[in-house]
């Protein structure tokens, strides 16, 4: 009969592996993810030959054991030694394939089922089984904050990232268009996403180092020389091949949006109101490339013959920086160019407007253009990428963002 083990089995998002706490183990397995399944299956290369407690290590070709449900009491840590939910040991198997590795299956339960975007192939994995509970406060690490820092500059296309910490917001807006209701309180996890939206410069960077093609957007596969430091146009599979290149990845609507409006509502002493700008409820021509910019008596030569703009049309994409930047620093997340995220065209949960764009055909974009009015620069109105197709629509230009790793903390954590 096996006995039940109290068993930790810690995930590090980050690529590093770490040093677990000193305490009584009765056996130590160490591999990498090779792959996340359906029904959160989770499969591991098992770096070192793994011990089992009871049970034969798997030595022969084709040779596999199944675990029984006994092999159940595991908890799942992450990177910051947080517990983010349950394991049990499915079954393990040994290949010569693998220079002799043993491969193990487990099956996983998440608190919150987003973590699971934070796990990925490659990513080293620890398993640890100790003959007593771990100490209360390892359980309770859970419920911890850890600070990450608030602006880091991103690895590869050396750009600035800003912080949007994890927890609850306002997501849709009631009195908007048809596919924006209704308001519901959602929570994320923490995230980084560009501080600026990625330049003519910035692609240009990436064709560069890739040898990739030029987007369809420049003109003989070049740009002008005053459009440097514009937003650059792309098609969704320009943007998405410059995430995989730059090691992060487009943002879903609700990252996209809680970066663009914060906590979604403020305060007063009359109501609450739901923010509908970056900067807040009140729409501001000088804050925003939009119509209104354009078109109103306060705009100045001083900023568009700085950058020898004179017509209307995108703007660098630090403009506006401080007086129209959202709660934590990201800058135009309304007007200037629109903006791809990750998430397929569909309604909200409990929207009751049909439409026939919805399903897999098109992505959403957010925030607007130059040419939209402050109608269309809202930070919660959804538009449609990908008309004819997502291969040659590019009238939006993007931004990135990626999770949080254990370098960019802020403090060291009290279990490190």
């Amino acid at each position: 009969m096996i006995r039940k083990s109290s068993v930790t089995f810690a995930v590090t998002v980050a690529a590093l592996m770490f040093s677990l706490p000193a305490r009584p183990v009765e056996y130590d397995l160490q591999g990498k993810i090779e792959s996340l399944r359906q029904g959160n299956l989770i499969t591991i290369i098992m770096t070192k030959k793994p011990r089992f407690p009871d049970v034969p290590v798997p030595v022969k070709e084709g040779e596999t054991i199944t675990f029984p449900e006994e092999f159940s009491d595991y908890l799942v840590l992450d990177g910051e030694h947080k517990v983010i939910g349950s394991a049990r040991l499915v079954s393990a198997a040994y290949s010569s394939r693998l220079k002799g590795k043993v491969r193990v299956i487990a099956r996983i339960t998440l608190k919150r089922p987003r973590l699971r975007t934070q796990l990925r192939a490659g990513d080293p994995v620890v398993l640890v089984s100790v003959k007593e509970k771990l100490p209360g406060k390892f359980y309770s690490y859970d419920n911890e904050k850890i600070i990450y820092k608030r602006q880091i500059t991103s690895t590869v296309d050396g750009r600035p990232m800003v912080l949007v910490p994890g927890g609850k917001f306002v997501f849709g807006f009631n009195r908007g268009r048809r596919d924006e209701y209704p308001e519901q309180v959602i929570a994320l996890d923490d995230f980084y996403i560009d501080k600026y939206e990625v330049s003519n410069r910035d692609f240009k960077k990436y064709v560069t180092a890739t040898n990739s093609r030029p987007p369809l957007s420049w003109k003989k596969g070049e740009y002008a020389e005053n459009e440097t430091d514009l937003p650059v146009l792309v098609t969704y599979y320009e943007a998405l091949e410059y995430t995989l290149w730059a090691g992060t990845r487009l943002p879903s609507e609700q990252e996209w949006e809680k970066a663009a409006r914060g906590t979604g509502r403020v305060d007063d002493e009359a109501e609450t109101e739901t923010i509908q700008y970056p900067w807040g409820n009140a729409f501001d021509p000088d804050r925003v490339n939009s119509v209104e910019f354009w078109t109103g008596k306060s705009i100045g030569m001083e900023l568009t013959g700085g950058f020898r703009i004179m017509k209307k049309g995108y703007l660098p994409v630090y403009t506006f920086e401080g007086s129209g930047a959202s709660p934590y620093g990201a800058v135009n997340m309304s007007g200037n160019a629109k903006e791809w995220t990750d998430s397929w065209y569909a309604a909200y949960k409990g929207n009751k407007f049909v439409s026939g764009k919805y399903g897999t055909q098109y992505k959403v974009v957010r925030g607007g253009a130059w040419y939209n009015d402050r109608k269309g620069v809202r930070v919660t109105v959804r538009e449609t990428g990908g008309i004819p197709s997502l291969r040659s629509d590019n009238l939006a230009g993007f931004r990135c963002v990626r999770a949080p790793s254990i370098l960019d903390r802020e403090r060291e954590s009290p279990l490190q």
